[in-house]
Order: structure tokens, then C-alpha cells, then sequence
């Protein structure tokens, strides 16, 4: 292959089976290795008091990533490095840090994100000697949001899961509101987590998280806090269906396997299966669903959208009409029970968590009307048409819009009118038949109920009967 043809390829020069490189704030600080005995050792002494620090209270390699990152931004912005800025004067670096948050407020910038800025560069000076900066931060109101976020209803979940296409994207969809996970935590998880539970036959599957998955995804265990969670009958079956086609399709499934896999083109066939699903695709699926079902603020649900629908779930009332316990509620949600009563409180009964998560009220929050098949139905009966009700509405949405839409998520209301004008639609394709009447002669006192029939007066009789006509 000529050389000017070979650099035109996308990706043409990247072995996607190698290790990935350093970051930008692994160069930025001599960072050579993540793993080994050198691993996470800077060629800074300031910086390395840091990482030293955050050791000591997590091993999670996502927040030395956002610490890190955050001071090659604040260095990079001052234009001195980070040896050189733990030798300034306090009220220099109070200045300079204080600068720094006003710059990112001034960009439109969360006030928490500014805060929690001033709060990570306050750790680094204070590990290397400067307690105490005087700082001021923000003032966050109440319930405080900058990014707009949208809790689709139950119902709504429902006909997300409807739209989102395969098997696969209905588990998707499924598993991270009847659980709860987080989505770095569904990202992290095997096959081998969930094999044996799926291999038993439960209706409710245990999802457990744990501190070592955080090997596979930084982010997996928030807190390293262990627990474990379920997943109602759909999603399991929509998980079941998705793992046997993608058996059928990859070949067996190993234990060690990712339960979502990646379906990124540029994966060798025989390797695509390994791979693991990331955040933006499940968040893409999670918006692409409710955009196609229909949410108005499709643009503002995200997948920890749909952790908070599950909590609206966990507080309702039960399909028995009463509630979990407290307690129940916030382990089944990952948080850690106020006080001393986390250390009381028995995490081991499954049996018990998943009897009480089996009286959740995950249905649809009421069954529907007779409408759109059966009211088309009848009206099809009427017209004397014999296609199918949904072809006929279906092929209308294709000639009004230019492709087939998801009318069958819409509101009730809408679609009995968008069916009605599908059937009209279809009655003014068929062609009209000539008509041919019909006389008769009957008795008066006949003449009611064949009027109510349809038939029509046409003339009165010297013999009393009379002349009625049905046009056909």
C-alpha cells in the first residue's frame, strides 16, 4: 500500500491490543508508570506529597486522575510549576488560587465544580505546608443545578425501554433503573457476576458491587462501599436474550467477559466481545430512547436520571401497599446507613433483600385502554378493510413523515387521532364501488325496524304496505 494511502486510514498506525499511553498529566508531572512498584511516583516532591496523601484515604485511581489533572490546569494557567509554587508566600498563592476560581466562574462554570476546584488545590497546599488558605467560595442556593436534568416517570421508562431497539439497549435501559447502579458500576461488571443467578432461575437477579471491580473502571465502587442490588423479571429477561444472541454470535461467554460489550467496529470480530461498553455509549443509548419515546426534555436525561427514577420507586408505596424500611431503602440504594446503624444492620440475608425488592412496584402504573388496536380494529370492520391495523398506520407515517415513528409511545389521545386519520387515510385508497339499490315491499307496521336497518321510504301503497329502498 503506497504510504500517502496508508495515512489517510483512520486508526491505520494504533494497535488497539496495546496498553493505552500515558496521560497528559502523567507527562505533565514524570509519571512513568501506573502499575508496579514505581507505579504513581512523580519526579515533583510537591506532587508526590499529594499523591502520597490521597493513598492514604483511597486507592481510587479516578481521584488521583481529577487531582492531577486540576493542578497541570492551575500550573499551566500560572506558568510556574508545582516545586516552584509551594515556595511562594501565602498571600501570593491565596491571590493566585483565588484568581484562578474567579476565571473559571467568569467561563460559566458550576458554582459546585469552582468550589470543589478551591477545595482540591487547597489540599495540595496544604499537604506541603500552607494550611489554612483564605479562599472565599461560592455561594451555592438550594437545590442548586446547573446542568438541567429530566426523572422520567415510570411509565416513561417503560416506553424507553420500547424504543430502544434490541435486546441488548432494553437491558440497558432496565438494569440501571431497577438497580439503581451507577453507570461506571454496570460498565465494570462480568458475566461472572450475574452468571450464576441467571443460571438458577430468579425472577429478581442479584447485582453485587464491590471494591475490586474499581480495577476494571476507576469509578465502579464509589466509597468502596460494598453492597449488593437486584434487577426486576424484564430486565432479566431482556438480559437472558441479549447474552444468548451474543453467544450465538461472539461464541461462549467467559466468566471474566464484560456483561456489556463494546460493538466499536474497529475491534476485531474476535475481540469485540472482550471489550468493555463505556459510559458514553449507555449514556447515548439512554438519551437516544427517550428521544425516540417521546420525552419532551429528552436532551436531559442521562443514565444517573434513571438511578433517581429507581429511588422515586424504593420510597412508593409496595405492590401490598406499604413501604420498605429505611434502612432497606438506602442499602439498596449503595449508601451507607447514618451513625451506628450501618455497623447493626445485616447486609448478609439475601433472601430477606430479595424478598423485600420483590415488592417493588415496577409495572406500568396502570393497564391501558381499549384503544388504538382495538378501536382501529373496529373501525377496519366497519370499512370493510382487511390489512392489518398497524400496517395501515404504519404506512400512513411513512408517507406523512418519510420514515416509521414510535406512534404507539405517544399519549392515548394522539394516537386515536393519528389512527383515525390513518384509516380515513386508507378509506379514501380504496376504490369506490357503484351503487346498486334495492326495493322492497313490507307492511307498516315493519316499517320501523327496517328504517333503524338503514332502508329508506320511498312510497305508500293503495293497499296499505309500503315501498322501502337499501342502497348497497
Amino acid at each position: 500500500m503506497p504510504e500517502k494511502v496508508k495515512n489517510r486510514l483512520a486508526f491505520g498506525n494504533l494497535d488497539l491490543s496495546l496498553t493505552l499511553p500515558l496521560r497528559g498529566f502523567e507527562l505533565y508531572f514524570g509519571i512513568k508508570t501506573r502499575e508496579g512498584s514505581e507505579a504513581w511516583r512523580s519526579i515533583y516532591p510537591s506532587v508526590q506529597r499529594l499523591l502520597n496523601h490521597l493513598s492514604r484515604y483511597t486507592k481510587s485511581e479516578s481521584s488521583r486522575e481529577k487531582y492531577l489533572n486540576l493542578l497541570r490546569m492551575f500550573c499551566e494557567w500560572s506558568g510556574y510549576d508545582p516545586n516552584f509554587l509551594v515556595r511562594m508566600q501565602k498571600g501570593r498563592i491565596e491571590a493566585l488560587v483565588q484568581s484562578f476560581a474567579d476565571r473559571l466562574a467568569s467561563m460559566d462554570r458550576s458554582k459546585t465544580y469552582v468550589n470543589s476546584v478551591i477545595k482540591k488545590l487547597k489540599t495540595f497546599f496544604r499537604v506541603n505546608g500552607f494550611a489554612d488558605l483564605k479562599v472565599a467560595t461560592y455561594f451555592v442556593p438550594t437545590r442548586y443545578r446547573k446542568r438541567p436534568e429530566y426523572i422520567p416517570t415510570k411509565d416513561e421508562v417503560h416506553n424507553m425501554a420500547t424504543a430502544a431497539g434490541g435486546p441488548r439497549n432494553r437491558a440497558i435501559i432496565f438494569m440501571l433503573w431497577s438497580s439503581g447502579l451507577r453507570v461506571s458500576t454496570m460498565c465494570a461488571l462480568n458475566y461472572g457476576d450475574v452468571s450464576e443467578e441467571l443460571e438458577s432461575g430468579e425472577t429478581c437477579v442479584k447485582i453485587p458491587v464491590y471494591p475490586q471491580m474499581k480495577t476494571r473502571v476507576p469509578d465502579a465502587c464509589k466509597g468502596s462501599i460494598p453492597y449488593y442490588t437486584f434487577i426486576f423479571s424484564e430486565a432479566v429477561n431482556n438480559l437472558k436474550i441479549y447474552l444468548r444472541e451474543r453467544e450465538e454470535r461472539y461464541g461462549p461467554i467467559s466468566l471474566d467477559d464484560p456483561l456489556f460489550h463494546s460493538k466499536w467496529t474497529l475491534w476485531n470480530r474476535d475481540v469485540r466481545s472482550k471489550k468493555r461498553l463505556g459510559r458514553r455509549a449507555i449514556a447515548k443509548v439512554v438519551r437516544r430512547s427517550a428521544k425516540i419515546a417521546g420525552i419532551p426534555k429528552w436532551k436531559h436525561v442521562t443514565p444517573h436520571c434513571l438511578r433517581k427514577s429507581f429511588e422515586s420507586v424504593l420510597r412508593s408505596p409496595t405492590i401490598d401497599s406499604g413501604r420498605l424500611d429505611k434502612g432497606t431503602q438506602e442499602f439498596l440504594f449503595g449508601h451507607i446507613l447514618p451513625g451506628s446503624q450501618d455497623a447493626y444492620y445485616d447486609k448478609t440475608s439475601v433472601k430477606f433483600h430479595r424478598s423485600e425488592y420483590a415488592k417493588l412496584d415496577f409495572p406500568r402504573s396502570s393497564m391501558r385502554r381499549l384503544t388504538d388496536i382495538v378501536m382501529a380494529v373496529t373501525k377496519i370492520a366497519s370499512a370493510g378493510l382487511n390489512e392489518d391495523p398497524e400496517e395501515i398506520v404504519d404506512q400512513y407515517a411513512r408517507i406523512r413523515y418519510g420514515n416509521k415513528i414510535a406512534w404507539k409511545l405517544w399519549p392515548e389521545t394522539d394516537q386515536l387521532s393519528f389512527i383515525k386519520q390513518a384509516l380515513e387515510w386508507k378509506r379514501s385508497q380504496q376504490p369506490r364501488k357503484e351503487s346498486h339499490p334495492l326495493d322492497k315491499v313490507v307492511e307498516t307496521k315493519e316499517l320501523e325496524r327496517y328504517l333503524s336497518k338503514g332502508w329508506i321510504f320511498m312510497a305508500r301503497l293503495e293497499d296499505g304496505n309500503v315501498v322501502i329502498r337499501l342502497i348497497r
